[in-house]
């Protein structure tokens, strides 16, 4: 009797395991190379993973238009269904109002169940919301907590923010040190502000052995991307080696994002007794515009 009775619960216990085995493996099929048409039909079908392929489709234009409302629509979805990066992506676009109204008080809800549940990006993000006071009230410490976390998780954008903290005495004392290893491992991870960072702070000797030539590398990363200052520093640096076609050409890069920065660069630059001829002018703008045509980094 007993021996039919635990056969029995064996083969129920295996149909179930088969049953649920079976669903997660639906739900895990590959969806990379599924059209948009095959994308709506898996996501209707309860396919996260598809709900989340076509959200992407439609927030980057990849499915014939951008449509931030209908790409909201299936990231939520997939954040009903408890998925990490789903819950991120509603977050972010109700703290930046893409879709739907801009709303600081779902972006915090959102990006804490996401940071919760170990995304990297939610974390930071999080440790943002605490930072500004969006939709929370404003809590330093809160803000370090998360940054930590989301920089463990070899998240740039948090081992950024991390650095800052330490600089600046957010949440934890001033650690120059501290905010210089944390500037760097985001740098080396490619983050412009990070490497403009790290310039900086060899420029200064603050944090680490002042060191101009790693100064100007760092420097020099950033501003191939696209940063603003670190350009303006490389216009600096030009001007002063007497490259004065060059230096006119990082700073008119600074001057298409930055106009004031710009302003403040050309007048340092002329506090030093350089002055920028005509010819040279425009000879750094057609170099500036052949650089924008060609970097593809700085886009």
């Amino acid at each position: 009797m007993f021996s039919k009775a635990k056969t029995t619960w064996s083969l129920l216990l295996l149909g179930l395991i088969i049953t649920v085995y079976g669903c997660e493996r639906s739900n895990l099929k590959d969806v990379s190379q599924m059209s948009v048409a095959k994308l709506q039909t898996a996501a209707e079908q309860g396919n996260i993973q598809a709900m989340i392929k076509l959200a992407d489709a439609y927030n980057d234009g990849q499915a014939g238009r951008q449509d931030y409302v209908e790409a909201l629509k299936w990231y939520q979805k997939a954040a009903e269904n408890v998925n990490a990066y789903g819950q991120f992506r509603v977050g972010l676009y109700y703290y930046v109002g893409h879709g739907v109204k801009q709303d600081y008080t779902k972006s915090f809800e959102w990006f804490s169940r996401s940071a919760e549940a170990g995304r990297a990006e939610a974390q930071a993000m999080l440790g943002d919301s605490y930072n500004y006071g969006r939709g929370v009230e404003k809590n330093d410490v809160e803000a370090f907590k998360w940054y930590s976390k989301a920089a463990n998780q070899n998240d740039v954008g948090g081992q950024y923010k991390l650095g800052l903290c330490f600089k600046l005495g957010v949440g934890t004392k001033t650690n120059w040190s501290e905010a210089f290893n944390w500037f760097k491992k985001s740098a080396e991870n490619g983050y412009d502000k990070a490497q403009d960072q790290v310039g900086l702070m060899y420029l200064d000797g603050i944090g680490v052995v002042k060191n101009e030539h790693e100064a100007l590398y760092w420097f020099e990363k950033a501003a191939l991307q696209g940063n603003p200052h670190a350009q303006m520093e490389m216009s600096f640096y030009c001007a002063l080696s007497n490259d004065l076609e060059e230096s006119y050409k990082w700073l008119y890069l600074t001057g298409l994002k930055n106009k004031d920065m710009f302003e403040v660069g050309l007048d340092a630059i002329h506090q030093k007794g350089i002055n920028f001829s005509p010819e040279q002018i425009a000879n750094a703008t057609q170099r500036a515009e052949e650089f924008l045509k060609t970097n593809t980094l700085s886009k």
